[in-house]
């Protein structure tokens, strides 16, 4: 064996190494805000990508969208796919965004009137996202990204995972960021994600930790938690910090609220086995 296979393939590899070819590759972190301000603010600051579902207010005009989600949930019969594409249509015509979703190929949208909608988006985005329900994954034209939804309250995903391995570029549509990452025992070629979980997790003071792969709670308020829940997905996926550069990101001023820096119960007041307590309506209604 040479001197570089032996390097390749021998136990004492460098772990140090690992991160630097995960970077060779960026994968695209992405949520999808529907209209808050502050919490798009510290979302944005962490240096994601910021997205809206088409049907959804869209955050303040200074924040950038990047992703266009389908709304599936609004389609219930063939009949409801027209009219709901063209309006679809007509937000990613405005947004011109990096990211916009097909209808979903399924009981209602066959594959080439799928198709036929995703040649459309193409003209207003950078890369159209086409979920295959229906039809095996390695049937979607290699000039589209192929969607993998990743969230079991609406359905799952329809395929085996191994069934995406084979796929030139996959995004992982929705679902819990530990789940997400669990496409890498697969070998799928992720090369973008969204979710929305940390943003549901920020309101009991929970953050995403990398070295653990799960949520932990910690002491840094809701935008706090959103922010670095987010910061941590983006590291783990890519090896390094925040695509976005610190200028960049302070674009976005620090959102504060009656409840940040301190928003939850000290610890020590809480008895063994006590979770933290409902913050209550006004906390929902000003978050």
């Amino acid at each position: 064996m040479s001197q570089v296979q032996q390097t390749l393939f021998s136990d004492s590899y460098n772990d140090s190494h690992r991160p630097l070819l995960k970077r060779l590759r960026i994968v695209d972190v992405i949520t999808t805000v529907n209209g808050g301000t502050d919490t798009a603010y510290a979302a944005a600051r962490s240096g994601v990508i910021i997205g809206i579902r088409s049907n959804y207010r869209r955050p303040p005009r200074d924040v950038s969208i990047d992703f266009v989600d389908w709304p599936f949930t609004e389609v219930e019969s063939p009949d409801d796919v027209e009219a709901t594409f063209e309006k679809h249509l007509e937000v990613v015509k405005r947004e011109r965004p990096k990211y916009a979703v097909a209808p979903d190929i399924d009981e209602n949208v066959g594959y080439t009137e799928a198709i036929r909608y995703a040649v459309q988006l193409d003209e207003y985005c950078e890369t159209v996202i086409v979920v295959p329900k229906s039809i095996h994954p390695l049937d979607v034209p290699d000039r589209f990204r192929v969607g993998m939804p990743c969230q079991e309250r609406f359905g799952g995903t329809p395929h085996p995972w191994s069934e995406y391995r084979d796929c030139r570029e996959v995004h992982v549509l929705g679902g819990h960021p530990t789940k997400q990452f669990q496409t890498e025992k697969y070998y799928v070629p992720v090369r973008s994600v969204d979710t929305a979980v940390p943003i549901s997790r920020a309101r009991w003071g929970d953050v995403w930790s990398f070295s653990d792969r799960k949520f932990l709670r910690q002491n840094r308020g809701y935008y706090g938690s959103i922010q670095r829940s987010f910061g941590n997905i983006w590291t783990e996926w890519n090896g390094v910090d925040v695509t976005l550069g610190r200028r960049e990101r302070m674009r976005y001023r620090k959102p504060e609220s009656a409840y940040d820096p301190a928003p939850f119960p000290d610890e020590t007041l809480l008895a063994p086995g006590d979770d933290v307590p409902f913050p209550g309506r006004v906390w929902h209604m000003e978050n």
